[in-house]
């Protein structure tokens, strides 16, 4: 793809550079910056060791955000302040977590480290006072395979004590970063590629759209970027979605809760209004990838990956939720029970984008679940994800619906018939055993057939516990 001017602020100095939109940032800083300190390990978002900040003005002021720089394109540089572990020791003093990651023994080889002390960055710069478990799920995205997580949360907890006892005028966050940050807002964007093209609005999109059939859409690029670069895709023109505002909104409207398709998956976990109406999604996002990747992958970025296994669509899916499509044509909303056809195939025209999912709000409930069965707890794909939703009254459960991900090449939904809820488990296993002779489940890496078949018969007993109370 042809190279632009891209313009923006590295830990506090000006750069105005010439690449390609799509090269990685983590090449950019290592191969043209000289910054080595950022490390490559999986290049593909799993180990944290290149993650670097990102800020970028959000109202009146400038918000930071942990990225993996593998995963990040050059596009997202412009006009922004990228902060990575060079910038954090002002002279010969180290930042109070470089200090603490030393006091603590937090390193021991050092390869993960310094993408280890950047999330804390992203954690402490956001929030002063993190409970313990919020410093532990900074650390989700990064992996030590020294073992020396013990050292590392204490240093997390031993920066948390200081910043306790500093006034309010303390910043974790270098001086000589914070004096740019008013001057983001006047860097000229020279921004001129005619194949990386950036929509600022839907009627840019429908103009874009009209007159460049062959692009493809892209949000947070996460899943294009690892195809780029494991597998050699390439793509002759993009549309980046990611500066309109209008799909980056969250609210509630006479037909339910609509969330925009760009809105970042943290944005979404953090979001009050979702937390409040549906909070099991607060409980899948939790177990979705790691900060990293939810401060950049998007909703609609889930949706339109058309994995089997997207978390996202397994619960959206359950929620009897809509995808909004937008063309040049105008609008359409399309079920998402209706919208995947086969493995990787999807309802929808080429010059159709996913602007926003609709969950209605009839499907407000308190009484649904989601499970995930996988190797760990973050950062991993399911053998099998599902979410149901069900009512009851009069202790019978009706209107049963489940959604199951990772059993066949799309997401699966089904209900289930009317029980009580004081039907025996062994009865409500032999219903989860009915339900997968309706298809075979896959083999792969992550399960086999057989295990599988276990599975949908566990998560379906589970689901039934948890939403009839039987759970203690």
């Amino acid at each position: 793809m042809e190279k632009t001017n891209i313009n923006f602020y590295l830990n506090g100095v000006y750069k105005s550079i010439v690449a390609s939109p799509v090269e990685r940032v983590i090449d950019v800083l290592r191969e043209d910056e000289g910054l080595l300190g950022t490390k490559e390990g999986c290049s593909d978002g799993d180990c944290g060791a290149c993650t670097i900040l990102i800020g970028k003005f959000e109202g009146n002021e400038v918000h930071y955000i942990s990225v993996n720089s593998c995963l990040v394109q050059a596009a997202t540089l412009n006009k922004a302040s990228v902060v990575t572990i060079e910038g954090l020791s002002e002279g010969n003093k180290l930042n109070i977590i470089q200090e603490a990651m030393m006091l603590n023994h937090g390193s021991q080889c050092g390869f993960c480290t310094p993408g280890v002390v950047m999330s804390f960055l992203g954690l402490f710069a956001n929030n002063k006072n993190p409970t313990e478990k919020e410093i532990e799920l900074a650390l989700e995205g990064n992996i030590c395979r020294c073992t020396g997580y013990e050292g590392i949360k204490n240093s997390g907890t031993s920066v948390k004590e200081f910043l306790k006892e500093q006034d309010d005028s303390f910043d974790i966050m270098p001086q000589n970063i914070r004096k740019v940050e008013k001057l983001l807002d006047k860097i000229e964007d020279k921004w001129n590629s005619e194949e990386y093209l950036i929509p600022s609005s839907l009627e840019d999109l429908k103009n874009l759209i009209e007159n460049n059939h062959e692009a493809i859409f892209s949000t947070g690029h996460t899943d294009l970027g690892v195809r780029e670069h494991h597998l050699g895709v390439s793509f002759d023109k993009i549309i980046d979605l990611s500066h309109i505002s209008q799909i980056k909104e969250i609210n509630e409207t006479e037909e339910g809760l609509l969330i925009g398709a760009n809105i970042p998956l943290e944005r979404i976990l953090e979001n009050k209004l979702v937390c409040s109406k549906l909070p099991v999604f607060k409980e899948m996002l939790s177990e979705m990838a790691s900060q990293q990747v939810r401060n950049i992958a998007s909703i609609g970025g889930n949706i339109c990956n058309a994995s089997p296994i997207g978390d996202c669509v397994v619960l959206l899916m359950a929620l009897d939720a809509s995808v909004v499509l937008f063309s040049s044509k105008g609008q359409r909303v399309i079920k998402l029970r209706d919208f995947y056809i086969s493995y990787k195939n999807m309802n929808k025209e080429d010059d159709e984008a996913v602007i926003a999912v609709i969950i209605p709000k009839e499907n407000y409930s308190k009484n649904l679940s989601f499970i995930k069965t996988g190797k760990r707890n973050a950062v991993d794909i399911a053998s099998v994800n599902s979410a149901s939703r069900m009512d009851i009254k009069d202790r019978m459960v009706t209107n049963w619906e489940i959604a199951f991900g990772g059993i066949s090449g799309t997401v699966i939904y089904r209900k289930i018939k009317d029980v009580s809820v004081d039907t025996p488990l062994e009865d409500i296993e032999d219903i989860g055993e009915e339900l997968s002779q309706q298809f075979e489940p896959l083999s792969d890496v992550r399960g086999s057939s057989d295990f599988r078949t276990l599975l949908i018969q566990g998560h379906l007993v589970k689901h039934f516990i948890k939403q009839t109370g039987l759970e203690v």
